[in-house]
C-alpha cells in the first residue's frame, strides 16, 4: 500500500517511548490536532497509556491514540483500513473520526483518530468476557 505523501513517516532516532510522561503531550497534542484537522479542542484527558480522549467544542469527542515515531506507520494504516472495512460491515466497533484518521507530527509522532463512545472502566476483579 502505498503511504499518501502527506502521511510519510519522518525519520527519527528516538526509541518507543511513554508521551503521556511528556509534560506538554496535552498541549502538543491539542495544537496538532486544531491545526490538522480544523477543529476546536476544549480539553484533553488522558484514558491509558498514550491514548486520549479529545473533547471539543459543539463536536463529538475524539478518542486520539499517540504513537511513537518507530511504531510502522504502514501498519498503522492498515489498522485504519480494517476499520473502514468492519464499519461498511456495520460490524460494532470502533469508529473512524475523520476520511483521514492517521496524521502525523513534526516531532514524527503517529496519531490515530477515533470516535469517543461513553462507557465505564470495569471495575477492578469484574469479568467481562464471559458477559460478551
Amino acid at each position: 500500500m502505498e503511504c499518501p505523501s502527506s502521511l510519510q513517516m519522518t525519520s527519527s532516532s528516538k526509541s518507543a517511548e511513554v508521551l503521556a510522561n511528556s509534560p506538554d503531550i496535552k498541549a502538543s497534542l491539542s495544537l496538532h490536532l486544531s491545526t490538522w484537522y480544523n477543529t476546536n479542542v476544549s480539553q484533553i484527558s488522558e484514558l491509558d497509556q498514550n491514548v486520549f480522549q479529545v473533547e471539543r467544542i459543539n463536536s463529538p469527542s475524539w478518542v486520539a491514540r499517540v504513537f511513537p515515531p518507530s511504531h510502522p506507520l504502514p501498519g498503522l494504516l492498515e489498522h485504519a483500513d480494517a476499520l473502514r472495512f468492519l464499519e461498511q460491515q456495520n460490524f460494532p466497533s470502533e469508529r473512524l473520526a475523520h476520511p483521514e484518521p492517521i496524521s502525523t507530527t513534526s516531532t514524527g509522532r503517529h496519531i490515530l483518530i477515533t470516535n469517543f463512545v461513553d462507557g465505564r472502566r470495569p471495575r477492578k476483579g469484574e469479568q467481562l468476557f464471559p458477559k460478551l
